[in-house]
């Protein structure tokens, strides 16, 4: 055991060295995830220090000897893992490895050294290298790891490799004070020197605290090399970065364009742009705002819509096109300028068309030149503003420019472009160059950057208009990314950008930029601009609409010599007619409508009028006139400032008006009342309601109660669907049973109409889906109907239906009713069904005359039917609403005309006829004429001319009684008598048929207890050997004629019961039957009878396997 033990030990110590270093790269590719290992060696014939079937693996390996070098950021992947061998040529291997990771000395290095000593100053090699993530192993030992700290002092660390949780440490988190120097270039306000009260010289500028915070985080402590700081002036960026090389610099404190010279290590902070910085351009005089407006533009279209106008004004005439449009000049250019005009009457679709184009297009110009106004009052526009460097030359601005800044222009331009504005350029000194921009002397236009363009901007808010603008046009880079230069191989390239995207993302980088405003305006560099000249506010000149006047006068002398050739129109005459007639003369040009209208006021003129509607005396005996068209007309008179006078004398007795004889002395100026609309008196009525004209017939007696059940109609639908729904189910069942349709559906019938009369019935068990079915329909069309009786039968004994209502004629002469009417409503009858129609039913009219008539029809007299029209019908109707039942109904299919049109006609050529008509219209649509109208029914009353029509002796309630069910009765009885024949047939059937049969039955019932079976199997004997009438149990039935095949290949986990019939059977035939029995496995008669000799009945159940 002892012995196996030390062979075992001495194994391991023999191959210690390679399991190591497999055992540190599997770590280490867990620590770092490099995609790459880097091998450098002294020689590749010198001895490896290390075998490569251990380093060898899934990530590419470059293996380089000292006198290899290759610059691997831009060719390769720079996350690669660096071993290197220093076993001989330890000066050329460190400086070939410095090569190789040019501009990326943070790459992980493993070295493997041979003594304590050469591990000290190859550690000291790779600090002055700036190789901070460096490893050492001494010899063969991979037990041990060995790393320096760079920072506060060197110092060498040795580590046991079992105790490492991190190979690489991070050198940068805490430098324990460390000094690092940073050198500013003194360009505001990145970075800003001054000196303080005591003399001392200071770091402003935004990107100084940003520096500052960065140093604090790594616990550092920053140094400024004043000695390198001139105290004028800024340091360009080739000079810092050269100064920062030579003096061994930490941090060249500044940003520049990556595009114009940076080191290969840079930090980005910001995104930024290059363009010129302009003097303001002087304001536009007031005057010319009103040039700016654009009114030569809108000509073109001013005099398009003159001619569109002047066409359609033609067209709409029946004159052809003309280019004569200069008449309706002055509507549009009116239009144009949102002017007051007089809008034609009566236009039509395309003229209201034309004229609501040129009104949006005035609204559209007129707010356009009202807000350019406000708007360039509040903020005047610049005059000839600066788009170009040609215009810089014309106005003789140069720009001023450092010679450092012309290189860099000169690098992202052109020398073509500088050499040919080179007389646009001013050189400057840098000290002159930051006073003068920073001050924002308008002598000159500076080139400027996003980030020093903020701070100016922000220093003219106190200023009414700003003295410099940046230029959109005059961009000398579009694109510029700002980045600060840091020396070559810097240690701190990783660590400053993840903090730069910290303090981008936190927002203390906008902070501190915000922040240095307020430090330049304290250390004077920068003030805020102040204009203490301006006014504020200054009132309108007359040099300031000195173009309006100009217009002005320009107008108006072309109005006055468009107006010489009109002078001798200047007068036009009109006349007044109410309240009496005279004269008016007015001047065509103060004239703002030629034709004014004549019926807007009356003053007080008296209108005559005759009332053919409802007249009546009042409590002092006198006539007085009402209806609702009293209302229509009085309102209508009112309206026009006029007063109404009845002409009472005119108002015939008898009330029947001829108005043709209304004409001289006796003229009236309204005929009130209403006609149908004839073709004669077309021209001259006012249409006032749409209407029909019918017959309204007294109240056919109620329907008795017992009547109720008779009237459902259910024996022509009813009895047909019950035989229907008894046949399907009877062949359903008969179908399950294996056997043929029949149309013997009687022993169903009881179930199908107890279902349809949604009774209880039982449902058979076991049902397949198709008798499930059938049943659902029995169910649905019990609902069905029984929901159609209820519901018709509970309406019915509320509001009873009417017995034989009167729907023609022949109908009325059965009931002996008559058709009141007026002669002279028979004669329009004539006019317009023909006089074949009323001579047809000359006998159902009854003439009456005039105040009989109406007594009798506003009565409501239930000897008579009345003519009426959809005018009164809903007055009388009204009238009827206190009885529990209407005495009277409108007929619907009595009617004489079914569409008629109720008019006003008035006298011929009645000047009141356009305006009556409008106003009908508008009383129409406002409700007021319906308002009216059913008013008017309180008035009828309120005269006696109608009433309320009361049953006092109307019972509102009443039981049923044994009456209201007579032909329930009668068919309950009948019902029964039929279903006592049904069964003395069906006894005496039963006793035809024979015992045996009888027998059967009562014997299937019994087993059916006894065994349960859930099918019959009928074997052997032909049809007529089975009576099928004992089996119609309502379980399956399988007929087997001795086939020994006919038993189908299907499997029954259920209890069966067989049948063999072996009557008039041949030999061969009882054998195939035993056979079938056999096959089935059918045990002994379980049952025999000695009446039932024909019939050998089996039952077993079987087990799963089919027949």
């Amino acid at each position: 055991m002892r012995l196996s033990l030390y062979l075992i030990v001495a194994i391991g110590l023999v191959d210690a060295h390679c399991v190591s270093l497999r055992y540190i790269l599997n770590a280490l590719e867990e620590e770092l995830q490099y995609r790459a290992i880097l091998l450098v060696e002294s020689s590749s014939e010198s001895e490896s220090c290390w075998e490569h079937r251990y380093i060898q693996g899934a990530v590419p390996i470059l293996n380089f000897n000292s006198n290899q070098s290759l610059y691997l950021k831009d060719a390769f992947n720079t996350n690669i893992l660096a071993l290197v061998c220093l076993n001989e040529n330890v000066e050329s291997t460190m400086q070939a490895l410095d090569e190789n990771l040019e501009d990326m000395r943070d790459t992980p290095t493993i070295l493997f050294v041979l003594s304590d000593s050469e591990v000290q100053d190859v550690f000291l090699k790779c600090l002055r290298s700036k190789m901070l993530n460096v490893l050492a192993f001494k010899g063969l030992d991979r037990g041990f790891v060995y790393s320096f700290r760079a920072f506060p002092t060197f110092r060498v660390i040795e580590r046991d490799v079992m105790d490492i949780l991190q190979y690489f440490e991070h050198q940068l988190e805490d430098l324990g004070g460390h000094t690092l120097t940073t050198l500013p270039d003194n360009i505001a306000p990145r970075t800003v020197v001054y000196r303080s009260p005591d003399g001392s010289r200071k770091l402003a500028g935004y990107l100084y605290p940003f520096m500052l915070n960065y140093v604090s985080t790594i616990n550092a402590t920053l140094k400024i090399c004043w000695h390198l700081v001139p105290e004028d002036g800024m340091i360009q960026l080739g000079e810092v970065v050269r100064l920062s090389e030579i003096h061994d610099v930490d941090f060249p404190l500044g940003i520049h364009g990556i595009e114009h010279g940076s080191t290969s290590q840079n930090v980005p902070l910001e995104v930024s742009s290059w363009f010129l910085m302009l003097p303001m351009e002087p304001s536009l005089p007031r005057a010319q705002f009103f040039i700016m407006l654009g009114f030569e533009k809108i000509t073109p279209v001013l005099l398009l819509f003159t001619i569109l106008l002047s066409t359609a004004h033609r067209i709409e005439l029946g004159l052809r096109p003309s280019w004569r449009c200069y008449v309706l000049g002055d509507r549009v250019l009116r239009g144009a300028l949102a002017q007051a005009f007089f809008l034609p009457r009566r236009l039509s679709v395309k003229l209201m068309l034309v004229y609501s184009l040129i009104l949006l297009n005035g609204f559209t110009f007129s707010n356009y030149a009202i807000t350019s106004l406000e708007t360039w009052l509040v903020h005047p526009p610049s005059g000839h503003p600066i788009h170009s460097w040609e215009q810089m030359r014309t106005l003789n601005l140069k720009v001023l420019i450092v010679p450092s800044e012309l290189d860099s222009m000169t690098i992202a331009l052109g020398e073509e472009f500088t050499d040919s504005n080179s007389d646009l350029f001013e050189h400057s000194k840098s000290g002159n160059f930051q006073d003068k921009r920073l001050a924002m002397d308008q002598s000159y236009a500076y080139p400027v950057t996003c980030t020093l363009w903020p701070l100016l901007e922000h220093a003219q808010i106190r200023l009414p208009k700003p003295e410099f603008r940046r230029s959109r046009e005059m961009v000398l880079i579009p694109l510029l990314i700002m980045a600060m230069p840091l020396p070559k191989n810097s240690m701190f390239h990783k660590s400053l950008s993840r903090y730069r995207a910290r303090t981008h993302q936190s927002g203390l980088y906008e902070f501190w930029f915000k922040r240095s405003f307020d430090e330049l305006v304290a250390l004077r560099k920068i003030h805020y601009k102040v204009n203490d000249d301006h006014q504020t506010y200054r009132d309108f000149e007359w040099q300031d609409f000195s173009y309006v006047w100009l217009g002005f006068v320009g107008g108006t002398i072309a109005s006055s010599l468009l107006a010489f050739n009109d002078s001798s129109r200047q007068f036009v005459y009109s006349f007044q007619a109410f309240p009496t007639l005279r004269v008016v003369r007015r001047r065509v040009k103060e004239v703002r409508r030629f034709f004014e209208p004549q019926l807007e006021d009356l003053g007080g003129c008296v209108l005559k009028v005759v009332p053919r509607t409802l007249v009546y005396q009042g409590e002092d005996g006198e006539l007085q006139m009402g209806g609702y068209l009293s209302q229509f007309i009085r309102n209508y008179v009112s309206t026009i400032n006029a007063s109404l006078q009845i002409r009472w004398d005119l108002f015939p007795e008898d009330g029947d008006f001829d108005i043709d004889t209304l004409t001289g002395s006796n003229h009236v100026d309204f005929p009130l009342g209403l006609n149908v609309l004839s073709f004669e008196t077309l021209q001259k009525d006012v249409a006032m309601e749409i209407s029909s004209w019918f017959l309204m017939l007294p109240m056919e007696p109620s329907l008795p109660r017992a009547r109720f059940f008779i009237k459902f109609g259910l024996s022509l639908y009813l009895i047909p669907l019950i035989i229907l729904l008894a046949i399907v189910l009877r062949n359903a069942h008969r179908f399950e049973a294996g056997l043929t349709p029949s149309w013997r559906c009687c022993s169903m019938g009881n179930t199908v109409l107890r279902g349809v009369l949604a009774q209880v019935f039982v449902l058979p068990k076991g049902l397949s889906p198709k008798l499930m079915f059938v049943y659902w329909l029995l169910l649905v069309s019990g609902f069905f109907v029984t929901n159609y009786v209820i519901v018709y039968l509970t309406a019915w004994l509320i509001q009873p239906p009417t017995s034989d209502p009167v729907t023609d004629f022949e109908k009325m002469r059965c009931a002996k009713l008559k058709i009141l009417m007026l002669p002279t409503e028979v004669d329009y009858l004539k006019s317009m069904r023909g006089a074949e129609y009323v001579d047809a039913h000359s006998d159902v009219f009854q003439a009456a005359d005039s105040m009989d008539f109406q007594t009798q029809r506003m009565s409501m007299e239930l000897r008579f039917a009345f003519p009426v029209t959809g005018t009164l019908w809903p007055l009388l109707r009204q009238a009827q609403v206190k009885l529990h039942r209407p005495i009277f109904r409108r007929s619907k299919e009595l009617v004489f005309l079914p569409f008629i049109i109720m008019v006003m006609t008035m006298q011929n050529n009645s000047i009141f006829l356009s305006s009556l008509k409008r106003y009908s219209s508008r009383t129409s649509e406002a409700g007021l004429y319906l308002f009216w109208f059913k008013k008017s029914f309180s008035e009828l009353v309120a005269t006696h001319k109608i009433s309320y029509k009361e049953d006092w002796l109307h019972e509102s309630y009443s039981d049923l009684k044994w009456e209201d069910f007579l032909f329930a009765w009668l068919g309950f009885l009948g019902g029964t008598t039929v279903s006592c024949l049904a069964l003395l047939a069906e006894i005496g059937y039963h006793n035809s048929i024979g015992t045996q049969s009888a027998f059967l039955s009562s014997l299937l019932v019994s087993l059916g207890k006894e065994l349960h079976y859930t099918t019959i199997l009928l074997v052997g004997g032909s049809s007529s050997c089975w009576n099928l009438e004992p089996f119609e149990t309502g379980v399956p039935i399988i007929n087997l004629r001795g086939e020994k095949n006919a038993y189908p290949q299907d499997t029954f986990n259920s209890q069966i019961l067989a049948l063999a019939c072996l009557q008039n059977q041949s030999e061969d035939a009882v054998k195939s039957i035993i056979e079938v029995l056999r096959i089935c496995e059918i045990h002994p008669p379980h049952y025999s009878h000695p009446r039932m000799s024909k019939y050998a009945i089996y039952s077993w159940s079987v087990s799963g396997r089919a027949c």
